[in-house]
């Protein structure tokens, strides 16, 4: 009887001080929801797709940085812009200010400060007045001249310039780590951004020359390129830096792209941006963006508070050696040749120091939930009802639920459907299927743009067909009408991808050449007539 008694007695205080605990957290969490903490809203600007993952780790670093002020409690909206997606679209960098503007201008929401992750583009330069008034703008400048004509200081005087792809180093950490290699194949893509890289790239190799074979990528189509890689001899590997657009004009997603490379080719992947790093690569001498995004965020801090922001400009921390422990395995890389302060991922560990702690704890959870077992048992059984009727609830609201998502999903789905062919009615002539006049005077304007800017040279050639009021007068407007769809055909099928036939009135054609000359444009317009005329 004493024993029961003891072990009864040892079990009160054990469930007291558990009560206590629990009460004191309570009494805790209420006093600080109690605590009114000022907010400051922060708008993070990302021209590109919000598929690109660098742009993950830059959120992530920027908020690192913000919620580490334990002074404010930082909102966040993010806006993805997605420029990749349409880059060369007057209408559709017009439209996305237009509704950019009418939310900054309707909004509850309104930031205390613009962060922008990539630098900034002329159109955006341009509605900068506009769109931000007064608010402060932290701005990060690409590192390889970027698209912008600019410069990032016309845009806010609060920019960091940040590190870039090192080719240097990763030739060398190839040449360590795997000393036989005698062809390293360089993927870079055609996109002006992968252009300036690549100048980059094959500067640093000059060093090199004597030690490997060079193979860039960047005049390929995708197929070729992965046939190139597929049939690379032994001794070589991959350096991958992005693949974002190929010769084609192609364009693609590095981080998702990356993962099917690495699993198709039968030679070693090495990488040079963080957000790679887990694609089935080996690994290499990486740049982490979410530095970057750190950065930017203590330069935001510093700016709302008042204070003269420091500079940050390329600092060699952006990088860091990072490898996949199962990709070193793969291909026999010893670990021990990697420089000493790498970072090794997905290493293995032995049971107890892998789940030691785990094991500790769910020890110390069994030895005092021992004694409450048989209580908790009743109790169960007194809830057992309860938890059956909110199921039966939870069942019906979430058909509810569903329900309305799949209708709201089909209305979505209309609207989206109706958009596109008011856009496709809109800039294609009816009769002929080619660009009406209204894309064509578009894309004449970008065309100016460009030769105002950078010296581009184009070709314009009208076309009119003789004597058709004839051939509608004797035979008919059907007949007419087909003779139009006919001579459309030829020319649509006698001129380049990226030229723009028109028909621009009646029975005139307008077309468009990019960067043709004028001694080129005469000789085209000549053999356009024989196909016509044949």
């Amino acid at each position: 009887m004493r024993k029961v008694f003891k072990f009864k007695h040892s079990l009160t205080i054990v469930v007291a001080l558990l009560l206590s605990f629990v009460f004191s957290q309570l009494v805790s969490a209420f006093t600080e929801e109690l605590t009114i903490i000022p907010e400051r809203n922060v708008l993070v600007i990302h021209q590109y797709s919000a598929e690109h993952a660098y742009q993950d780790l830059f959120n992530q670093g920027l908020r690192e940085s913000f919620e580490a002020d334990a002074r404010y409690f930082y909102n966040f909206s993010y806006e993805y812009l997605e420029i990749d997606q349409m880059p060369h679209d007057a209408v559709y960098l017009e439209k996305a200010v237009e509704l950019f503007a009418y939310k900054m201008k309707h909004s509850n929401w309104q930031p205390d400060i613009v962060v922008a992750s990539d630098g900034v583009s002329d159109w955006l330069l341009k509605h900068k007045d506009h769109l931000f008034g007064d608010i402060p703008i932290v701005a990060c400048a690409p590192g390889y001249a970027g698209k912008s004509t600019i410069p990032i200081d016309y845009f806010t005087d609060h920019y960091l310039l940040p590190g870039q792809d090192s080719f240097a180093e990763n030739y060398q950490l190839i040449l360590d780590l795997l000393p036989d290699t005698e062809n390293i194949y360089v993927v870079l893509g055609n996109s002006y951004e992968e252009q300036n890289l690549l100048t980059l790239a094959k500067e640093e190799a000059e060093v090199f020359k004597d030690k490997v074979t060079f193979v860039y990528m960047n005049r390929r189509n995708n197929a070729d390129m992965l046939s190139t890689l597929r049939n690379a001899p032994p001794r070589s590997a991959v350096l991958f830096s992005r693949w974002l657009t190929d010769i084609d004009g192609e364009s693609f997603i590095p981080s998702r792209y990356l993962t099917y490379v690495a699993s198709t080719i039968d030679i070693p992947v090495f990488v040079t941006q963080q957000q790679f790093t887990n694609k089935g690569v080996v690994g290499g001498y990486v740049y982490d963006i979410s530095l970057l995004g750190a950065d930017a965020g203590t330069m935001a801090i510093e700016l709302l508070d008042g204070v003269e922001t420091s500079s940050f400009t390329n600092e060699e921390r952006y990088h860091h050696y990072i490898f996949d422990e199962r990709a070193l395995k793969h291909w026999n890389i010893d670990s021990r040749r990697l420089p000493a302060d790498s970072i090794v991922l997905f290493t293995e560990k032995n049971f107890w120091q892998e789940h030691g702690d785990v094991v500790v704890i769910v020890g110390v959870i069994l030895a005092l939930e021992t004694g409450l077992i048989i209580d908790l048992i009743y109790s169960n059984r007194r809830r057992v009802k309860a938890e059956a009727d909110l199921l039966l609830l939870n069942e019906s609201l979430e058909n509810i639920v569903e329900q309305r998502t799949l209708e709201l999903q089909r209305a979505n789905a209309q609207l989206e459907e109706l958009n596109r062919r008011l856009d496709h009615t809109a800039r294609i002539d009816p009769l002929t299927g080619l660009s009406n006049r209204r894309h064509m005077d578009e894309r004449l304007k970008e065309e100016l743009q460009l030769l105002k800017r950078r010296g581009h040279e184009f070709s314009i050639m009208i076309i009119d067909i003789d004597d058709f009021k004839t051939v509608n007068d004797n035979l008919g407007h059907m007949v007419g009408d087909r003779v139009l769809q006919q001579v459309a055909d030829v020319l649509r099928e006698n001129v380049r991808k990226y030229d723009v036939v028109s028909r621009w009135g009646g029975e005139e054609f307008l077309l468009l050449f990019p960067a043709l000359k004028e001694c080129d444009a005469l000789a085209r317009a000549d053999a356009l007539r024989a196909e016509v005329e044949n």
